[in-house]
Order: C-alpha cells, then structure tokens, then sequence
C-alpha cells in the first residue's frame, strides 16, 4: 500500500506544481509578501512599536467612554506592575471567565508584557466545565465577571487559586451611566476570602515600575482560547506571539483601504482565537478606533451600525441579513462601511447575492469578505479584499500562510478543482494543545519536506487562481447504512433557498430500519408569520421532488429558534446531541 501511495504521488508531481508551491494568489499582494518577515517582538512589544503615531489618538471606545492609545499603554505598565507585585512571573497563567472588557482587553497586554499567559474562558459554561479549564492550565490567579462569581464559589474553597479578581462592567463606564448600571443590577458582595477582591483596587495596588518587560523567545505561548467543541470536548489551543502577530501583519499587508484612525466594531466575544487575535490584537494593530461591544445580542446589531458608524466590520452572514431587514437602515446611506468581512458560518449563493446587491445600491464600496480560519490558525488563514472576490468563495491564503488541498489521510496535493482535506501552514499555525500530544499529532503533521500543516479535518477545493471554496467538514459526513457519504451542506443549501426558512441545520439520526448508519433529517427555524407543520411539510415534499433519493432529507422540524454558539453560527453539536435519537417517523 505504501509504494502505491508513492508511486501515485510521484506520478501526480510530474503532472502539476502543487498549489501550494506556485502560490498563484501572489499576484493579488500589492507588495511582494515572501519577503515579509515577522518582527521578533512579543504582541505587546509589537503593539507598542506600532502604536508610537497615534498616541493621541483613541483605541479603545467602551460605551461612551474613550481611551487614547497613551492612556493604553500607560494602563498596560500600571497593570503588568499589579500583577507582578502580586507575584505573577513569566510563565504564570492568568484565567479570564470574562468578555470584552477594557480591563481584561489592557491584561491580555499587561502580562504578555512580563512573560505571562492569559487562558480566556466562556462565562456561560456550566460550574464544573469552568472549574475543568482552570485546573486544566494551573492557573494560580482567576479574574472573573462578578456576574459568574456565583459559579466560582462552589468550588473556590477547595482550589489551590491564590488570587480571585471580580470586575464589574461598570469599572470603565462614565461616571451617570456607571451609577445607572448599578442602580439596575443587584448588589455583589464578595465572598468572606482573603484571597477574593475588586478587580478596581488590584489595579491600583501595583509597586510603580516594578514590572520588567519580558524578552521576545520564540514560540513562546500568549494565550490559551478554547476550541468551539463541535466535534467532542473542548481542547486547549495555545496561541504563541508568532501567531498574533502574522494575523496582524497579514491584514496589514492586504487589508484594502485600511489605514490608521479607522474605527471598528467588536462584537466577537474574547473568549474564541477569533476575538483575540481578529477582535483585538489586529485591529489595534491597524490603529483603529475599536468600539468594545460585551454584551452584544443580533438584535442590537442595526442598532450599532447606525449609532456609531464603523468603518470595518466582522461577523457571520445572518448579522448582515438582520441589517437588510432594519427599517432605519433600510433608509441610509452606509458609504461609511470600508469593508464587511464574514465568517464562521456558510452562506448561499442566493443569500450572498442578496447581501451584496442590498449593500451597494446602499453605498458601500465592496461586496462582502468571506473568510475562513480555524482556533488552531489563530482564527484567520484566508480572506477576500475589496474586488478581489469570488461568489462563494473564502478567499485567498493571508500572507504568510500556505494553503493546500490534500486527499484525504495522505500527502498527495490535490490540482486545482479537485476536492480534499484543507490543510495549513505557516507561523499562524498554533503551537499545541495543552497536554493532549495524540490530539496534537492528529491536527499537526510533519511532511516529508519538513513543512508543518494543520490538517483541519474540512472538505474544500481550490481554483487556479488561488481561491478557496469550502464544502463541510470531514467528519460531518453522514453515512447511511449502504456506505453512501452525505455533506449536510448540500441539504442545508437546498432548504436555506426557501423564503419561509429562516435558517437551517442537517444533522444526523439513528437509521430506524437497519443496524447501522444515519439518516440525515433538517432542523428549519422559520421566518414569523409561518405555521410550522405545515410549512415542514412543504419543505420535505420540496426536497422529495428536486433532491436524488439518497440525497434528502429523512424528515423537516423547526424548532423556535436554532442554538448558535459564541461566534454566532448554528450550533450544530448542540442541535444533533437534541435530535440523535427522534423518531423521524413521527413527522413523514
């Protein structure tokens, strides 16, 4: 087996140069990027050095309140004095059950600074899930939403933790909306424990300048973010400087009609790769203006964009479309948008047409950016700019980042058109799971050459000019009991067409009728207005009639509103761990 392997890859080379050699998305670079080499600093070495002309110039706009990029870094020394004279050292973990906070935005900073690790976790994991992450990375200090306090006390007196920091979102607020934040919220007291305080008198109790500045080494990790666990247990991600900062260098070096002073809106929680890295480090990177949104809901999202009028935007496709259903916005002139990047979930073609032709005939510049990228890449590894796009596509390798497709469990690259595993390199490319080398070695493989790939476990093809297309993830496939293998984007695809359909996610279910395999079956959230049996019923026979019999769908249920997780896309483990064993026959 192994010399046939070889022979076929020889073979394969003799035909074509691999994508990933040629490069072809090099002619799309407005500045020869092969000869970029990241700067040997830590991102707060790096944000300080960029950052050097616009220090009067704000960074951080968190509800009415601004902070110059000055004031930033001033922030980040007094900070990193804190936690040093609190005893936190270079290779210390600091946990974060937090959001997107001006405080826990200038800690990340602050002990980068002195060598130590931030680990942010979601705040609405359940008490034991929290407790897990937190023993898992040793974290000796814990800062935590005085919010989730009641989910640390339970376990707080038999943990080792030194230090228990509690912020309360009113910290950094302006003084008459501090006052009305805290007239609505109940009152926290905090537990009877030495070891428990306000995050606002820690900041305070550093020794001034006792904090030195950590050196650059390479490979050195920066932050800890949780992987999404839709495919199993969330696993330990550990970003390094590298990571950050090609992220940052990347968007720098492509980004259209970027330019310093710029303003953004953060809505990406902090506690994924993806609002870390795209959320905070790169976009102040950039020097822009960054609007701290932490308690964000889709709902306010057109709400957002007419209040503060951002520049650049990021999110997933149904934040777009609730903005082409807003009345007021509906109204404007949005020529003020430069770009609008999307990711982290799939979109129609038909829903991608809409969204376009709905921003430009509203003034916006350029068609929106697909994306695409993974926590283990440090969140981004390809992306559209400006005209350079493609419909359905997810743009092109970032600089600094290699892409290729490659068949499946083996090192053969795929040609242009030809479906396989997207896989990629470069300095992006995480370092490790934390503890977990088997989990390590089945996403990071060595090739012969030497080169270091994440294999991503998705399905994707790419075209000659360098464009990547996603098809699913491998280990989405459904696989009915005859070995027929079903991508549920390819349903998911059909029913989204629908005008009564809202959303849409295929799952898998027990096969009732052999003892093997699954079925796919469409969980609907419908549009307002839409009885559900009736409108399910109607869908399936739809599917019945357009679809190949292997192809469809065993049944189609809506539910009120389909789960989404932190970054807003469907939560497709939650929907399937729901629906795993239903009788579909109940509703065909």
């Amino acid at each position: 087996m192994e010399k046939q392997t070889i022979k076929k890859q020889a073979n394969v080379s003799d035909s074509f140069m691999p994508l990933s050699k040629q490069k072809p998305w090099r002619k799309y670079f407005k500045e020869d990027t092969e000869s970029l080499v990241l700067p040997e600093k830590t991102i707060y070495g790096s944000l300080k050095a960029t950052s050097q002309t616009v220090l009067d110039k704000p960074a951080l706009h968190y509800y009415g309140a601004e902070i110059t990029y000055r004031e930033f870094l001033a922030k980040i020394d007094r900070y990193a004095d804190a936690y040093t004279s609190m005893g936190v050292q270079a290779g210390d973990v600091v946990s974060f059950i937090s959001v997107a906070l001006p405080e826990t935005v200038i800690s990340l900073y602050a002990l980068n600074k002195i060598g130590a690790i931030s680990s942010f976790i979601d705040p609405r994991m359940d008490v034991e899930r929290i407790r897990h992450f937190v023993e898992k990375v040793h974290s000796d200090v814990l800062v935590t939403l005085e919010q989730v306090l009641p989910k640390v006390e339970p376990w707080l007196a038999d943990s080792t933790l030194k230090k228990v920091l509690v912020q309360s979102p009113a910290d950094d607020l302006p003084l008459l909306k501090a006052i009305g934040y805290r007239s609505r919220m109940p009152t926290v007291s905090l537990p009877k424990d030495n070891r428990v305080e306000w995050f606002r008198d820690f900041a305070k109790s550093g020794k001034s300048g006792c904090a030195k500045e950590h050196p650059y080494i390479k490979d050195e990790p920066c932050a800890y973010t949780q992987t999404g666990g839709t495919t199993g247990v969330p696993k330990c991600v550990v970003l390094t400087n590298e990571g950050l900062n090609a992220v940052a260098m990347g968007f720098q070096h492509f980004g259209i009609d970027a330019h310093e002073g710029q303003t953004f809106l953060d809505i990406m929680p902090i506690f994924s790769s993806y609002g870390i890295v795209c959320g905070v480090h790169m976009t102040l990177s950039e020097r822009w203006k960054v609007y701290l949104i932490p308690d964000f809901s889709p709902d306010k999202f057109p709400k957002l964009i007419r209040k503060f009028k951002p520049n650049h935007l990021l999110a997933v496709p149904a934040f777009y479309e609730k903005l082409t259903h807003d009345p007021k916005i509906q109204k404007m002139n949005l020529s003020f948008v430069i770009s609008m990047g999307s990711g982290g979930d799939t979109i129609t073609a038909e829903l991608e047409k809409k969204l376009n032709t709905f921003f430009r005939e509203h003034g916006v510049r350029y068609p929106i950016a697909q994306g695409y990228g993974m926590s283990e890449v440090s969140s981004a590894a390809t992306f559209g700019q400006g005209f350079i796009n493609k419909p359905m596509s997810v743009g092109i390798p970032m600089p600094m980042v290699t892409i290729g497709i490659f068949k499946q469990d083996t090192f053969e690259e795929m040609p242009p058109g030809e479906q396989g595993e997207i896989c990629i390199s470069g300095p992006s490319v995480m370092k490790e799971y934390l503890d977990d080398p088997a989990a390590t070695a089945d996403l990071i493989r060595i090739h012969p050459d030497g080169s270091r790939w994440a294999h991503s476990g998705d399905l994707g093809y790419m075209d000659e000019d360098g464009f990547l297309f996603v098809n699913g993830r491998i280990k989405q496939m459904i696989i009915r009991f005859d070995g027929h293998k079903l991508a549920p984007t390819q349903i998911e695809n059909v029913i989204l067409k629908r005008d009564e359909v809202n959303n849409c996610v295929v799952v898998p279910v027990k096969d009732l009728d052999h003892g093997q395999g699954d079925y796919p079956m469409a969980v609907v959230e419908l549009k307002p207005g839409f009885e559900k049996k009736a409108t399910c019923q109607s869908i399936f026979a739809y599917c019945n009639e357009i679809m190949e019999e292997r192809g469809r769908p065993c049944a189609v249920i809506a539910m009120d509103s389909i789960p989404l997780t932190s970054v807003g896309k469907c939560d497709r483990k939650a929907v399937e761990q729901i629906y795993r064993n239903y009788n579909y026959r109940e509703v065909t």
